[in-house]
């Protein structure tokens, strides 16, 4: 292999396959294959997408630590991971949606944006989520386009001026639209439409410059030696030449290798029968450098080999930055309250009460205000004997106690009072989306906006400071709720991310909560979350038939060979060679029947696992303090809601805390 440092500008993972069907790359696969091809780095550039960015963070940080036994670790530490995103860069929306023109004459053209640093990728996901918000639909066809006004804004922002870089993308790009216009209209002998394309052309790259400046804008040519492709890399030879602009050679990767171009094929093909995929996706795989020099013979190979270095210099704009950030509890806006000190006898035996009572922080003193208000209205302390009544306020300053200790620990390294977070704030928030619930803020309307609310369960059932505030409906005291306390929250455990009050609603009003907690708190502060589904042993068999031919009775009857186990199938893997620390051995039945069928064992392993749509979390939201661009970003579930583009985990992972 010749031996040419080079990163992947362009690449493209089963995240892509959320609205349409795209890639058969999984995250970890694609990461491996750069480092096994001898790349120097990778970027991810999802179809307007940056759901993937945190897996892909945490992919990179596993490969990087070293093997416990061997010392080795699977990826290079200089191994650069680059963040981006594909978009749809139209002139307006008046144009593609109010006047759109159906058989492609309305154009959404690809383009690629490049993150160098956080406030970069802050930047992306702002723009993603205008994206999504911009979304409408032509016939089955979800568009998600981005505006270029919008983003010249964001770059011309002072924040963000120079920290994208952005790139002149594939074949669906607006330059390669008019150049292969352009020269259709050279060979049909039409010079009106000639110079209307080629002036369209120009403007668009001036256009480009004028927004990133001629270092953070590069011309992309892809390794393909077919007449379209060909045409616009020779094109763009001469733009870049013309404009003293820089190219790079990307690879647009939809697939691995060439040996896994029918199984992409056959995946593309599994919903839509007649969807073109030979000509226009043959070379989207990552190459190898004389795959590279073979299939752009045409071009100077020292263009090519410049196009290298470029790729090179891309990389070393890019800081080392990370996604995942410490969780950020939301701050509840409190009404006017006095803390009526009702345990004031007891703060110099109760040291946490006292603590809380007398806090600097409103959101402290608030929730011991409520707690005074509950212990009042639904405790009989006045028919307690002296033994109980402590056995109470005992309680109430134990749990307090991990509150206050999560919080010292929570804001042990942050010197800046201003930034301190208290662990209260995540109670007050809990309690005001029940109060939301129950429809307390809509007066005589309540029986008609508001919902039921749950008793309660889980470890939260037994935190009395929970019932005494309203959150749950149990006192775990009277009820011999067995589970500890500090099951729900021990400050000892770290990370918060992960605590969960499951607040039980009619099914029915969750619109109506979700509504009322964006008017509390802002639209752009919460915001519900997403899910991913994935093809599992089953649906990939039955994918891969139909993309393979193969009759959906025979998938089916594949698919019953396959063993279920302790609330889940077997893998296809499983299935074909077994699994040694489960126990299990390969299913001979099941072999059999696949291997009828040629390609279809090949293709559905390759299926099972791929992201294949995304949904809303069944009660999942999120509430943020300053947007949920700060950090995540949104996109549109299929039936219209707004949801987080980072799952579940990814979203707690950089900073989020969920409400449930």
């Amino acid at each position: 292999m010749c031996n040419y440092k080079r990163i992947e500008t362009h690449s493209h993972t089963s995240y892509s396959n959320i609205r349409l069907l795209d890639s058969t790359n999984n995250v970890d696969d694609l990461l491996k294959k750069a480092v096994e091809l001898g790349l120097n780095g990778l970027a991810i550039t999802e179809h307007e997408f940056i759901g993937s960015h945190v897996k892909a963070m945490k992919e990179v940080k596993k490969m990087k630590t070293p093997d416990k036994e061997t010392g080795i670790a699977a990826m290079p530490e200089d191994f650069k991971l680059i963040l981006g995103n594909e978009i749809y860069l139209v002139d307006s929306l008046e144009v593609v949606r109010d006047n759109y023109v159906g058989g492609g004459v309305t154009k959404f053209p690809h383009f690629i944006l490049l993150a160098k640093n956080a406030d970069g990728h802050e930047a992306l996901r702002k723009l993603s989520s205008q994206a999504w918000i911009n979304s409408f639909y032509t016939g089955t066809m979800e568009r998600v386009p981005t505006e270029k006004e919008y983003l010249k804004e964001i770059m011309n922002d002072p924040k963000y001026k120079g920290k994208l870089m952005a790139t002149s993308a594939c074949l669906g790009s607006e330059s390669s639209i008019h150049i292969l216009a352009a020269k259709q209209a050279q060979l049909d002998g039409n010079q009106e439409l000639l110079e209307y394309h080629e002036d369209k052309l120009l403007a668009f790259i001036e256009w480009n410059i004028e927004v990133f400046g001629k270092d953070d804008f590069y011309l992309e040519l892809q390794p393909s030696p077919d007449y379209e492709q060909r045409t616009v890399n020779e094109a763009l030879v001469h733009l870049a030449q013309f404009y003293g602009l820089k190219m790079i050679i990307a690879n647009d990767v939809h697939y691995l290798r060439p040996e896994d171009r029918k199984i992409h094929g056959a995946y593309l093909r599994s919903k839509e029968d007649e969807r073109e995929t030979d000509s226009f996706y043959a070379h989207t795989y990552l190459h190898t450098i004389e795959e590279t020099f073979e299939k752009m013979s045409y071009i100077s190979r020292n263009i090519i080999e410049e196009a290298f270095k470029t790729s090179l210099e891309i990389g070393d704009k890019c800081e080392e930055y990370t996604l995942e950030a410490p969780t950020q509890i939301p701050i509840s806006r409190l009404p006017e309250f006095e803390v009526s000190h009702i345990f004031a006898n007891g703060y110099e035996q109760y040291k946490y009460i006292k603590l809380m009572a007398n806090s600097d922080s409103d959101q402290d003193r608030y929730l011991v205000h409520c707690i005074e208000k509950g212990f009042q209205e639904k405790v009989p302390y006045s028919t307690f004997s002296k033994e109980k009544f402590h056995e109470y306020i005992d309680r109430i300053d134990s749990e307090l106690g991990q509150l206050w200790e999560m919080s010292v620990k929570l804001n042990a390294e942050v010197a800046d009072k201003s930034k301190h977070q208290h662990m209260s704030s995540y109670y007050v928030t809990t309690l005001k989306i029940v109060e939301l619930i129950w429809g307390d803020d809509c007066g005589d309307d309540s029986l008609k906006e508001g919902s039921l609310l749950g008793a309660g369960r889980g470890s939260a059932v037994a935190f009395l400071i929970n019932f005494l505030t309203g959150i749950t409906l149990v006192n775990p005291l009277e009820y011999g709720i067995e589970i500890p306390y500090w099951r729900h929250l021990n400050h000892e455990m770290g990370d918060i991310s992960s605590l969960d009050i499951d607040l039980d609603v009619t099914s029915t009003k969750k619109r109506y909560v979700f509504q009322r907690m964006r008017d509390f708190y802002g639209d752009e502060n919460v915001i519900q979350v997403c899910t991913f589904g994935k093809e599992k042993p089953k649906s990939a068999i039955n994918t891969a038939c139909r993309g393979l031919g193969i009759s959906l009775e025979d998938g089916q009857y594949i698919g019953s060979f396959i063993p279920f186990d302790r609330g889940e199938y077997w893998s296809i893997s499983d299935c074909l060679y077994g699994n040694e620390e489960e126990g299990r051995e390969p299913i001979a039945q099941f072999i059999s029947e696949i291997e009828k069928y040629e390609g279809l064992k090949e293709t559905a392993l390759k299926i099972e696992g791929l992201i294949n749509k995304r949904s809303t979390h069944a009660g999942g939201v999120m509430v943020y303090n300053n947007g949920y661009t700060d950090s995540n970003a949104l996109m549109r579930s299929p039936n219209g809601d707004f949801v987080t583009q980072f799952n579940l985990d990814d979203s707690q992972a950089t900073g989020g805390i969920k409400y449930d």
